[in-house]
């Protein structure tokens, strides 16, 4: 949840035994002071460990009875209290419970530094309000814990604006007290992210050499969406940082609000910075296990943004490098949970560099090892959500490589696995935000594979589940970005299957409906390059169902503002492939509208450009397979604008570049379904012209092979018939 309080585990980890005591008998203010510290950290402490998901099945039901054990018997001891009846009965009882509360929050926080870390850091701000001078204050935390939680908040929230007579430090940590409460709050459903917001942020105007409260409210700004708030508050934990390893973990949160923001080269910065840091302590103390999980961490994070930079050679480096680190550890603590699923993840991040080169059935081979770990380590604890959790996004990175490979009957057992694991885990824990989500990706790639199996009214049977629960996952954060954003993508989702059920009309109204939300967030956040990337996309999507609906004006007219927004994205950020790659896109549907509309010199023009772009993309990675697609993609519609005015020599120069390139990537990738469809393709665009009959005979080949290993889509099963009935012809 708050990965940025890890780099204080060390610091106030160790806070734990001393702030959690035994119930002991309130005969004075320090023994009563040092109970309701207790009850509130052993309440907080089964919060926590929900929401991190560091409790397996056994623990978090332990952890209700002892929550329910302890709610009767406090209530018994204030009866017999109020009575004047014998307490040492009920108050040795509530000892017990209490004891094994603690046992058990400490066998947790021993294997977790985060979970240690939130509690430790809980401890101190709660303990600060227990032993305040003011007896409102103690009073109104009495309260919190006694469950009237948000009046108490609200209560001490006034006392402290009351108290606030200076912006000092010590006025600085009486909010400091209440933010704590405040992300309690937040988690619990009680409090909203803008609310925990507005506490930190009195906090650091009086006192903003609190490194802590910077991670905090950086987090916190990213989920609602405040780029710009993130990136400031993550670059003070920064300039506030006391060691090397605050300012590694820094700057690596830097990194990731960079990402976010769209600035990948900054990011990348930021992220080398960080490695440096940990390299040099992971250098000085070797034999140190969190200064080699720290190495690992930072070369995961710059693994991971030089795939999005589209740097695989780079990025497989970095996750090689962790696989060093950790193979051995691997194959010296085979029974160390923590060991094995780090190595399972950096052999998954190395599958997904494999996949990304199209090199499938390496990824195939590195995402099926990291199976088999995962497989094993929920096997040996199967009341882990944690375990299984990572099991099922461990299916579902194999499914998605199957479905490259063409293997769909291969790739559904392991979505429909998947979704059944997340299906259990979001009823065992219904108020989990990231448990709904799970469901709902799985939901996606269910509905993904009956769309490629030829059965979109199933599909959308699908997209429907997901689009509810992301609508309620929206409407319980309504200040959360991520969440709008994954309700615009699957609204979008839902979109394109209608499509495919020719039901244009209700196509229309789920792209309006995830375009207001692109439209909301890209002004939201003008800064971020994603957010009107997204925006581009949605008008795009828009375009595409108005299109289909002969509603030429406004597919002009969103094709139009897209690639204006584009085109404004490719100046600011010139090499970044993924916006002139969208740019060129744009510029090929916009050509489709003037074509329609009479305007052949219009289209062509901007069919050259689109041409222009994918050229260059090409010439600048020519190892990437999917830039030559696209540029033989861009060749097609040339070659198809120029059949349109005879110009059939043209048009066979254009076709029969793309195929040489399609012929190159089938060649170079075998096994892929998807390079043998496209050389289909290119075969009819030469079968097409005249002299170029022989073509379709070489077109169906590839379709009978592909029908005969079981990888032809039945989606595409009509190829073989018509391509039959060509081959007919005289």
């Amino acid at each position: 949840m708050r990965s940025s309080v890890v780099l204080w585990a060390l610091v106030i980890g160790s806070l734990l035994p001393h702030l959690i005591q035994g119930e002991v008998s309130p005969s004075d203010s320090a023994a009563e002071s040092r109970a309701l510290v207790q009850r509130l950290v052993l309440d907080r402490a089964a919060a926590v460990a929900s929401i991190q998901r560091v409790a397996d099945e056994r623990e978090e039901q332990l952890f209700t009875e002892l929550a329910a054990k302890d709610h009767k018997l406090r209530a018994e001891q204030k009866t017999r209290r109020e009575a004047q009846s014998d307490l040492v009965e009920v108050t040795s009882a509530l000892a017990a419970v209490n004891a094994e509360r603690q046992q058990l929050v400490e066998e947790i926080a021993a294997r977790d530094r985060r979970f240690a870390a939130e509690i430790g850091e809980y401890s101190q701000q709660v303990a600060s309000i227990a032993d305040s001078p003011d007896p409102r204050k103690r009073e109104a935390l009495k309260r919190y814990a006694e469950g009237g939680r948000v009046d108490a908040f609200d209560d001490l929230v006034s006392i402290q604006e009351e108290l606030d007579k200076a912006n000092d430090k010590a006025s600085a940590a009486g909010w400091r007290e209440l933010a704590a409460l405040a992300l309690d709050l937040k988690d619990r459903g009680e409090k909203d992210t803008k609310s925990a917001i507005g506490i930190f942020e009195n906090a650091q105007r009086r006192d903003p050499e609190d490194a802590w409260s910077w991670f905090e409210l950086r987090t916190l700004y990213q989920e609602a969406g405040r780029l710009p708030d993130a990136r400031r508050a993550a670059e003070q934990a920064l300039t506030q940082a006391h060691n090397d390893r605050e300012k590694a973990a820094a700057e690596g949160a830097l990194g990731d609000v960079l990402v976010a923001w769209g600035d990948l080269k900054g990011a990348r910065t930021r992220f080398e910075e960080s490695l440096e840091i940990a390299q040099r302590l992971a250098a000085s103390n070797p034999s140190s296990a969190d200064a080699q999980s720290d190495l690992s961490v930072s070369l995961l994070k710059l693994g991971d943004v030089l795939i999005a930079s589209g740097d695989l050679a780079h990025a497989s480096d970095r996750f090689e490098a962790t696989l060093k680190i950790l193979e051995p550890l691997a194959a010296s603590n085979p029974k160390s949970a923590d060991v094995q699923r780090n190595y399972s993840i950096v052999l998954s991040k190395l599958g997904e560099v494999l996949a990304q080169s199209n090199d499938l059935i390496g990824a195939s081979d590195r995402f099926e090892a990291s199976l088999k770990i995962l497989e094993t380590l929920a096997a040996s604890n199967l009341t882990s959500a944690d375990g299984q959790r990572d099991l099922s996004i461990g299916l579902n990175k194999l499914g998605e490589v199957q479905v490259r490979l063409g293997d769909l009957a291969g790739a559904l057992p392991h979505f429909e696995k998947s979704f059944k694991i997340r299906e259990r885990l979001a009823n065992r824990n219904p108020s989990s935000a990231i448990a709904k989500r799970d469901l709902s990706v799985s939901l996606n790639r269910l509905g993904d594979v009956l769309v490629a199996k030829g059965d979109p009214a199933a599909a959308s049977d699908r997209f429907k589940e997901s689009v509810e629960i992301r609508k309620r996952l929206a409407e319980e954060d309504p200040n959360s970005a991520d969440a709008q954003r994954d309700l615009s993508g699957i609204l979008a989702k839902l979109g394109q299957v209608l499509i495919k059920l020719d039901n244009l009309p209700e196509a229309r109204d789920f792209f309006k409906e995830s375009l207001k939300i692109d439209e909301r967030l890209a002004e939201a956040n003008p800064n971020s390059v994603d957010a009107q990337r997204d925006l581009s996309i949605g008008l795009e999507e828009l375009a595409d169902v108005l299109m289909a609906s002969d509603d030429l004006a406004g597919a002009r007219d969103h094709y139009k503002r897209s690639v204006q927004i584009l085109e404004h994205l490719a100046e600011s950020s010139p090499k970044s492939a993924g916006v002139q790659r969208d740019l060129s896109v744009d510029l090929g549907k916009f050509a489709d509208v003037l074509t329609a509309e009479g305007d052949r010199v219009g289209a062509n023009d901007l069919l050259k450009r689109s041409l222009q772009i994918t050229r260059q993309l090409a010439e600048a990675d020519p190892k990437s397979a999917d830039a030559q697609r696209d540029l033989s993609i861009s060749l097609d519609q040339l070659g198809d604008a120029l059949v349109a005015v005879d110009d059939l020599a043209g048009a066979r120069d254009r076709f029969n570049a793309s195929f040489e390139i399609l012929k190159r990537l089938a060649e170079l990738n075998p096994s892929s379904a998807e390079a043998q469809r496209d050389l289909i393709v290119g075969h009819t665009k030469l079968a097409s012209l005249p002299g170029g009959e022989l073509h379709w005979g070489e077109a169906l080949k590839i379709a009978l092979a592909l029908q005969s290993q079981g990888r032809l889509a039945p989606s595409d099963a009509y190829m073989i018939d018509e391509l039959r009935q060509h081959v007919a012809k005289p």
